[in-house]
């Protein structure tokens, strides 16, 4: 476990080299010389962890030995911390390199800067000795001395090579012998009848059977039904964009994002002898509160605000009448509203005394259709 900010710490350094200056590669252990340590200021009296701690020497992540000294830099628990019983206690480092193997137990006080290296120098090292059992096996003497002139020397080097013997003489060809007889040429056979046709070779498995293709219905539609009315642009080319009347508006069409939706109003757009020009787009809007419509996106640029003069293949000038014709509409997620969407026209106009909607008495009707996800 972590040990608690309240207590005190020393900072042990040191650096290790061996006689030639170079890093002298190995680990140190540092343990309390205690079985237990217990903070007392604890409310409840804490635990210590006294577990041995393993510190690589001049070795990196891999194992390997580094090439340059690495000087160690540990933060450890004071030993002089008030309420950590037992009192007295210290640390033990064992020191294992390749070229020195020392113990020793130290105190740390609080704050303290200790230098393992220094420490240790203080202390004589442990000898490291080893034992020699026999040589060419004769073994040592009392004294350890091995008398190795009985010992037989290692063989000398080879002998030089004698002279080559001298070349045999080469002995004369043998005569050739007569040539033999050719044998005649054997008739040639004549042909075998052709073999009988082979049995016809088992039916394979039959192919299994495609999927269904998905059918052509319609997967929603809405209708206004018929009904009259007209209404007009705001005046002057600065008039804000405006949705169209609550009739005007289409039904919502249950839709989800990837949907592809048909949009066709049967209104005729009638200007008679108004002195403007009308400008239109289609948007998908929240019509929960149909007195305060919520423009969602635009057919025109994609977002909650038309382009500047709408959809361009909606626009309508004075004096002129015709059917505005329909669109068809990706449906995307920010369309839909409780599972549907809602299409309507916006507009405005150019000038004033703009009516739009039916000439005389023909009724007008909007309708969205749901075609579904195209496959590509």
């Amino acid at each position: 476990m972590g040990l608690p900010e309240e207590l005190g710490t020393a900072t042990l350094i040191g650096s290790f080299v061996d006689s030639e200056g170079e890093p002298d590669p190995g680990w140190l252990t540092l343990s309390p010389n205690t079985p237990w340590l217990r903070w007392e200021r604890s409310p409840a009296g804490l635990g210590l962890d006294r577990k041995s701690v393993l510190y690589p020497v001049n070795i990196d992540a891999d194992g390997e030995p580094t090439a340059e000294v690495v000087p160690l830099l540990i933060e450890l628990m004071a030993t002089d911390n008030a309420g950590v019983a037992p009192s007295g206690w210290n640390w033990r480092a064992d020191l294992r390199l390749k070229n020195r193997r020392q113990t020793i137990h130290f105190f740390a006080p609080t704050g303290a800067v200790l230098d393992l290296a220094t420490i240790l120098s203080t202390v004589p090292a442990e000898g490291r000795e080893n034992v020699v059992r026999t040589v060419g096996g004769i073994a040592p003497d009392v004294d350890g001395d091995v008398d190795i002139s009985a010992i037989p020397g290692e063989p000398g080097p080879p002998g030089p090579q004698g002279p080559a013997g001298p070349t045999g003489a080469t002995g004369s060809a043998g005569a050739q012998g007569p040539a033999g007889a050719t044998g005649a040429t054997g008739a040639a056979g004549s042909q075998g009848p052709p073999g009988n046709d082979g049995a016809p070779g088992a039916q394979g498995p039959a192919g299994a059977t495609g999927a269904a293709g998905a059918d052509g219905t319609v997967l929603g539609f809405t209708d206004t039904g018929p009904f009259f009315g007209t209404f007009g642009a705001l005046a002057g080319v600065s008039g804000a964009w405006t949705v169209c009347p609550a009739a005007w508006r289409s039904l919502p069409v249950a839709a989800v994002a990837g949907n592809v939706l048909e949009w066709l109003t049967e209104v005729i757009l009638g200007v008679g002898t108004a002195t403007a020009d009308a400008e239109f787009d289609l948007a998908a809007i929240n019509n929960t509160d149909p007195l305060v419509p919520v423009i969602l996106r635009c057919l025109s640029s994609g977002t909650n605000t038309p382009l500047a003069n709408g959809f361009g293949g909606f626009y309508c000038w004075q004096n002129n009448a015709r059917r505005l014709p329909g669109s068809r509409w990706r449906v995307q997620a920010g369309d839909v509203v409780g599972g549907t969407v809602t299409l309507a026209l916006l507009f405005r106009s150019a000038g004033s005394g703009l009516a739009i909607g039916h000439a005389s008495a023909y009724p007008s009707r909007v309708t969205v259709a749901n075609l579904g996800t195209p496959r590509v």
